[in-house]
């Protein structure tokens, strides 16, 4: 007998963890791919990015989910890959495992997923229906308008759209601009202007909260090098998603191993925000690729 478990991961956080995001309307885009902006606040296009890169230090399966003042966050997990690996996909294609390890028998009621704190994507044109203000795409705060934007080829970080000052981390231009060959996203914090190294879903697609909670879809915590829980950016080295399953897993002596597999199945998230009538393309990171795991 099979069972397939998919869970569905971000590039970096595993969900969409944007607290408007669920307010915000979607531009329109156009058959030929172009880009119609609406007057709100703040409004999101999701593209399809050409690529996204990420590491993989260990996926699996937790029989509970722990206390987030117990040392070693991961004691109740069992990591099924053999080695790290660095994920590299492209839309529409899988990169399955080869070798991954089988869980002791038992009942698992929560997924996870250990990342390195930095993720990678390459953007797509976006091509909008009015001149848009962007950055130049090598200095933030940089200030450029036009019609046609990519990401920067500097790193910017997953909480810029909670930090005031920062500027936008696009590169727009009144010409095509190049893409760059990566784009790279640091998370060295969540999303909130102090540190804070935790965070709660309660239900896909539900607004966040900075509180740990065992009975939420998702929690998502940045760790330090003991896989405790970090004090400050600096000791940051990891971030990990636990995901409360829909139904425990169970491992039993009919069970020979698991198959997994990672599929880049949804968008680039691109923010546009209306600041006095001045469209500004502000952040973009990836939302979701979708993890599979299998028994056999």
């Amino acid at each position: 007998m099979f069972i397939r478990v998919f869970f569905a991961t971000a590039a970096l956080f595993s969900i969409s963890l944007f607290a408007g995001e669920k307010e915000a309307a979607a531009c329109t885009i156009e058959p030929d791919g172009s880009l119609t902006l609406n007057n709100d606040a703040t409004q999101i296009c999701r593209l399809d990015p050409e690529r996204m890169t990420m590491e993989v230090e260990q996926i699996g399966v937790c029989s509970s989910i722990p206390s987030i003042d117990q040392e070693n966050l991961l004691a109740s997990c069992q990591n099924v890959l053999p080695e790290p690996i660095d994920v590299d996909l492209e839309i529409g294609k899988t990169q399955s495992l080869s070798s991954v390890r089988r869980p002791s028998n038992g009942s698992y009621g929560y997924e996870y997923r250990v990342s390195g704190i930095a993720g990678g994507f390459k953007s797509p044109l976006m091509t909008f229906n009015e001149s848009v203000l962007g950055g130049d795409g090598e200095n933030r705060g940089s200030v450029q308008s036009g019609n046609y934007c990519v990401a920067p080829s500097y790193t910017t970080k997953f909480d810029y759209l909670m930090i005031g000052g920062q500027g936008p981390a696009s590169h727009c231009s009144i010409a095509i601009p190049p893409a760059p060959e990566l784009t790279i996203v640091e998370a060295d914090n969540l999303l909130n202007p102090t540190f804070q190294p935790v965070m709660s879903v309660p239900a896909l697609g539900g607004n966040p909260s900075f509180e740990f909670d065992g009975n939420a879809y998702a929690n998502v915590m940045l760790l330090d090098s003991n896989n405790n829980l970090a004090t400050n950016r600096e000791a940051v080295t990891k971030l990990v998603l636990f995901k409360k399953r829909e139904s425990d897993l169970t491992i039993g002596e009919a069970t020979q191993g698991l198959e997994a597999g990672f599929t880049l199945s949804q968008a680039l998230n691109v923010y546009v925000l209306n600041q006095g009538g001045n469209k500004v393309v502000f952040h973009m990171w990836l939302n979701a690729n979708t993890m599979s795991l299998e028994t056999y």
